[in-house]
């Protein structure tokens, strides 16, 4: 990725012809490539500092990286070649005719200045655009109900309500009022049975406790059973020495009418029980 960082800002430049778009296209590479070291670096040394980079900066960052550079990318690989072949078009057009292009000398911008010109801001004014869309949706959630008709099911189980929850990613991100407002709505549903299949967490272990706070606010007739899973836990910086590979957490509530088992997995093994 850093090699694509420095490949498009290398175009960008080539594209950019004038001095002021020049420099905002080393003020936004500048940025993105520093903000992309400061987040290796953390991963690497299980240090937490993406928590010193703004929101805005930290969503950018990714948005860059994993879907505008990927973009880029392929549009190079089906661009390039039509590219190359009107470029020997027009050569041969030239020679053939001998004619050699005018120069814009009115001081202004000719066509394909200002096709450089797009082509050298258009991904960072959308990577700025969707950065700002996604910040503007922390505080949305969505409900979706569903009626699923399952043949051969028991009796006792007619009618039973599940309220699957799923990609809390409680951290940095998703925090405070936002996630208040999604216990409320999950217990106004009523539920007989609350399945959180993760990620509860983002990728710090040292927002487990919000984490764990959160759930037990969640309440269900029948009990809440939940994963934890994060493939890249961060533990925090001051202890720990590694990341988790899998970290499950069932909370130890009855589980009846489904059984007389009780949601307690803490003999499985690669099972971590928090309950204590």
């Amino acid at each position: 990725m850093f090699f694509l960082d420095v490949l498009w800002w290398f175009v960008a430049a080539r594209l950019s012809k004038r001095t002021l778009l020049r420099n905002l296209t080393a003020l936004f590479m500048g940025v993105q490539i520093t903000g992309f070291l400061l987040i290796i670096c953390g991963r690497i040394e299980w240090v937490d500092l993406e928590r010193w980079m703004p929101k805005f900066l930290t969503s950018m960052v990714f948005i860059w990286h994993f879907l505008g550079l990927g973009s880029l990318l392929v549009a190079a690989v089906f661009l390039l070649p039509v590219l190359l072949v009107f470029r020997m078009v027009r050569l041969a057009r030239f020679k053939k005719n001998r004619m050699i292009p005018s120069e814009n000398k009115t001081g202004g911008i000719n066509r394909r200045e200002f096709l450089g010109v797009a082509a050298a801001t258009v991904p960072p004014l959308a990577t700025v655009s969707l950065s700002s869309l996604a910040l503007m949706q922390l505080n949305h959630f969505r409900v979706r109900c569903f009626e699923l008709p399952v043949s051969g099911l028991p009796q006792d189980l007619e009618g039973l309500v599940i309220a699957h929850v799923s990609d809390i990613h409680v951290g940095r991100f998703t925090s405070g009022r936002v996630l208040r407002e999604m216990v409320s709505r999950i217990n106004g549903l009523r539920a007989d049975l609350v399945l959180l299949t993760g990620d509860l967490i983002n990728d710090s272990l040292s927002d487990l406790s919000e984490g764990i706070d959160l759930v037990h606010s969640m309440h269900a007739r029948y009990g809440l059973c939940m994963i934890v899973i994060s493939l890249k836990i961060r533990l925090s910086s001051n202890g720990g020495s590694g990341p988790q590979e899998s970290l499950f957490y069932w909370m130890n509530r009855p589980c009846s009418p489904l059984g007389d088992a009780r949601c307690n997995c803490s003999g499985c093994a690669g099972v971590a029980d928090l309950q204590g």
